[in-house]
C-alpha cells in the first residue's frame, strides 16, 4: 500500500477485495484514520458490523508472507492480558509441552485451561520468595519451581560437605605426627628395658664366676 496518510477507504477496500477476497463497501466503515503521522503507520478501521468485522479477522490468516497484515485492536487490558497468555504459551512450549494453545482468552496445556487471573496469581507466586514452590502453577512454572528447589538444596549440601572434608584433611595430616611420637617413646622405653637387662645379665655373670673359684 501507499503512504499511510494517503490511504483512503476506496483504497482499503481495493486491497482487502484483491488480498483476502472479501467484498467490502465504504459505508461498512464507521471510521478510518492513521495511529501516527509517519509513512508506515498503522490504520484503525472501524465497523459499523460486527459481523464484517469477524469476516475480515477470520480472513486475515491469508495475509501470512506478505507485507499488509490484519490484527484485532485491543484495549489496554486486552494487551496485557494477551502478552501474559503468549508469555506462559512460549514458556508452557518451551518445556516440551505439545499440546498448548490459548483460545478464547486462557491457555491451555494438555488439556488443563489457565485464565489470565490464574497466571497473574502464578506470576505473583513467582515474584515472591516467601510462598511455597508448592503453590499451584503451570508445567512450565512448575518445572521451574522444582529446579530452583534442587539448585537451592546443592547449595546446602555443597558448603557442610567441604567443611568435612576440612576436618577430615586437618585430622589426617595431624595422625601421622602423633604414631610417629608414640613410636619414638615405645622405642625408647624398649631400649630402656634392653640396657636394664644387658646391665642384670652382666651382673649374673659376674657372681656366677666368683662362685666358682
Amino acid at each position: 500500500m501507499q503512504n499511510v496518510q494517503q490511504v483512503t477507504p476506496e483504497i482499503i477496500c481495493d486491497e482487502l477485495k484483491k488480498e483476502i477476497d472479501i467484498n467490502l463497501n465504504i459505508s461498512d466503515f464507521n471510521n478510518v484514520y492513521p495511529l501516527g503521522k509517519q509513512e508506515n503507520s498503522p490504520l484503525k478501521i472501524e465497523f459499523l458490523s460486527y459481523l464484517k468485522k469477524t469476516t475480515v479477522l477470520k480472513n486475515a490468516k491469508k495475509l501470512k508472507g506478505k507485507k499488509l497484515s490484519i490484527a484485532n485492536d485491543l484495549t489496554q487490558k486486552q494487551r496485557i492480558e494477551n502478552k501474559l497468555l503468549r508469555k506462559h504459551l512460549y514458556l508452557a512450549k518451551e518445556d516440551k509441552n505439545k499440546n498448548c494453545y490459548i483460545k478464547n482468552n486462557k491457555l491451555y496445556v494438555n488439556g488443563e485451561a489457565y485464565s489470565t487471573e490464574q497466571l497473574q496469581i502464578i506470576e505473583n507466586i513467582d515474584d515472591d520468595p516467601v510462598k511455597s514452590n508448592s503453590e499451584p502453577g503451570t508445567p512450565s512454572a512448575q518445572t521451574h519451581n522444582k529446579e530452583e528447589k534442587k539448585k537451592e538444596e546443592k547449595g546446602r549440601i555443597l558448603k557442610p560437605t567441604n567443611l568435612l572434608k576440612t576436618k577430615v584433611s586437618t585430622q589426617s595430616s595431624s595422625t601421622p605426627i602423633e604414631n610417629k611420637s608414640e613410636k619414638k617413646e615405645i622405642t625408647k622405653q624398649t631400649e630402656r628395658q634392653t640396657d636394664y637387662d644387658k646391665r642384670k645379665t652382666r651382673s649374673g655373670s659376674t657372681s656366677s664366676s666368683s662362685s666358682v673359684k
